[in-house]
Protein backbone atom coordinates (compact mmCIF):
# COMPACT_ATOMS: atom_id res chain seq x y z
CA UNK A 1 0.00 0.00 0.00
CA UNK A 2 2.98 2.43 0.64
CA UNK A 3 4.48 1.59 -2.54
CA UNK A 4 1.21 2.54 -4.24
CA UNK A 5 0.54 5.98 -2.45
CA UNK A 6 3.52 6.59 -3.25
CA UNK A 7 3.97 5.89 -6.72
CA UNK A 8 0.58 7.88 -6.86
CA UNK A 9 2.08 11.07 -4.72
CA UNK A 10 5.00 10.90 -7.60
CA UNK A 11 2.44 10.73 -10.63
CA UNK A 12 0.78 13.80 -9.32
CA UNK A 13 3.47 15.96 -8.62
CA UNK A 14 5.20 14.94 -12.19
CA UNK A 15 1.35 16.29 -13.22
CA UNK A 16 1.43 19.07 -11.66
CA UNK A 17 4.91 20.30 -12.74
CA UNK A 18 3.95 19.86 -16.45
CA UNK A 19 0.99 22.42 -16.11
CA UNK A 20 3.34 25.15 -14.10
CA UNK A 21 2.56 24.55 -10.50
CA UNK A 22 5.75 26.12 -8.71
CA UNK A 23 4.25 25.73 -4.97
CA UNK A 24 2.79 29.30 -5.79
CA UNK A 25 -0.87 30.45 -5.62
CA UNK A 26 -1.76 33.01 -7.70
CA UNK A 27 -4.93 34.96 -7.94
CA UNK A 28 -6.63 36.78 -10.78
CA UNK A 29 -7.46 40.02 -8.84
CA UNK A 30 -6.35 41.14 -5.07
CA UNK A 31 -9.19 41.10 -2.77
CA UNK A 32 -9.95 44.26 -1.62
CA UNK A 33 -12.40 45.99 1.53
CA UNK A 34 -13.76 49.13 -0.13
CA UNK A 35 -16.87 51.12 0.52
CA UNK A 36 -19.06 48.29 -0.86
CA UNK A 37 -18.26 46.09 1.46
CA UNK A 38 -18.09 48.49 4.38
CA UNK A 39 -22.02 48.90 3.24
CA UNK A 40 -22.75 45.37 3.24
CA UNK A 41 -21.40 44.59 6.30
CA UNK A 42 -22.62 48.23 8.42
CA UNK A 43 -26.07 47.63 6.60
CA UNK A 44 -26.57 43.80 7.68
CA UNK A 45 -25.15 44.18 11.42
CA UNK A 46 -27.78 47.06 11.08
CA UNK A 47 -31.01 44.86 9.83
CA UNK A 48 -29.71 42.28 12.46
CA UNK A 49 -30.09 44.34 15.89
CA UNK A 50 -33.17 46.03 14.42
CA UNK A 51 -34.80 42.40 14.08
CA UNK A 52 -32.97 41.36 17.47
CA UNK A 53 -34.57 44.36 18.75
CA UNK A 54 -38.06 45.14 17.56
CA UNK A 55 -40.65 42.62 16.54
CA UNK A 56 -40.50 43.48 12.40
CA UNK A 57 -43.81 41.18 11.38
CA UNK A 58 -45.54 43.17 14.28
CA UNK A 59 -44.72 46.81 12.99
CA UNK A 60 -44.92 45.38 9.07
CA UNK A 61 -48.51 44.32 10.12
CA UNK A 62 -49.92 47.36 11.91
CA UNK A 63 -47.98 49.39 9.21
CA UNK A 64 -50.11 47.61 6.70
CA UNK A 65 -53.25 47.45 8.42
CA UNK A 66 -52.49 51.60 9.04
CA UNK A 67 -52.33 51.62 5.60
CA UNK A 68 -55.86 49.76 4.12
CA UNK A 69 -57.64 51.73 6.63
Amino acid sequence: MLLRTMDRAQRLYMAMCCRGFDGEIRIMKPSRFGPREIGFTVGGSALFILTRLYNVATLMGSVVTEFIK
